[in-house]
């Protein structure tokens, strides 16, 4: 069952949200507002059933206008209401990227390794905060956070969310130069999911990509998983770069996720 795109359908529409995030599901849609932020990243859309496409779609878009929030939407291909991508151009959405759900078995997972001079541990808030990691997340998204100060002001926000969120446990691993970090990746642990976690994706100083980092941290994240009773593992990985890398791994995809992005000035 876990394997299914039904199943997988089904949790996305049954989560709740207890962070300062307000969420919202309707028989057509599911929106996240985050009265804390602005900017399409804090907020974001799912569509689940619906006969006429752009209809919903026109509600999507005025439920955010009136909140005055630019947002993300997110297609799958398992939906019964599925998106064209022209109809959403029309309407003044920008493609952000295409990705893969995709699932494994930990027990296949914690074995992985590499030859590495490269050292895996967890980070705490004061790692999160310092130069090094923000340095990472300015230099792999600089979309999102063209300053160390915006991947700084975005940090500080998500280390209050997930302090306050009753259905998530974060926790993030660093890889290490020495005494330099290069590479952060996080693990969630969802009490919706008891039996699962999910992996976000290692973002990794260009140097320092194609050298086994993506791989070490899989296994060591598995290991971690599996000392915490964990059977299966998510993940959402980006069809032209992860995607590949997993799946050599031994995850399989479930669906396919199109992530879209919308700005609240289109046509004001």
């Amino acid at each position: 069952m876990m394997y299914s795109a039904q199943f997988w359908e089904e949790w996305y529409k049954s989560r709740k949200d207890t962070s300062t995030r307000v969420s919202v599901t309707t028989d057509h849609f599911h929106v996240v507002i985050n009265p804390e932020k602005d900017g399409s990243m804090f907020n974001s859309t799912s569509f689940f059933r619906g006969e006429n496409p752009e209809q919903v779609l026109q509600e999507v878009i005025a439920y955010f206008r009136d909140k005055g929030k630019s947002f993300t939407l997110t297609t799958r291909d398992s939906d019964q209401l599925i998106l064209e991508d022209q109809l959403l151009r029309e309407n003044g959405f920008g493609l952000l990227g295409v990705y893969n759900f995709m699932v494994a078995d930990i027990i296949n997972l914690v074995n992985l390794d590499t030859t590495s001079q490269l050292s895996i541990r967890k980070l705490g808030e004061t790692d999160l905060l310092g130069e090094d990691h923000l340095s990472i997340i300015n230099t792999c998204f600089p979309t999102y956070f063209p300053t160390i100060d915006a991947a700084s002001a975005y940090m500080k926000q998500r280390i209050s969310q997930v302090s306050r969120d009753e259905e998530v446990e974060v926790l993030d691993f660093g890889a290490f130069d020495g005494g330099r970090m290069v590479a952060s990746a996080s693990s969630s642990y969802l009490t919706t999911l008891p039996s699962t976690v999910q992996f976000s994706g290692a973002s990794v100083l260009p140097e320092y990509r194609r050298q086994g980092i993506y791989r070490l941290f899989i296994g060591a994240r598995a290991r971690d998983a599996q000392e915490r009773g964990k059977s299966h593992v998510f993940i959402s990985a980006d069809q032209s770069s992860s995607s590949p890398i997993v799946a050599r791994l031994g995850f399989r995809s479930v669906m396919t996720m199109n992530d879209y992005m919308y700005e609240l000035d289109h046509n004001q």
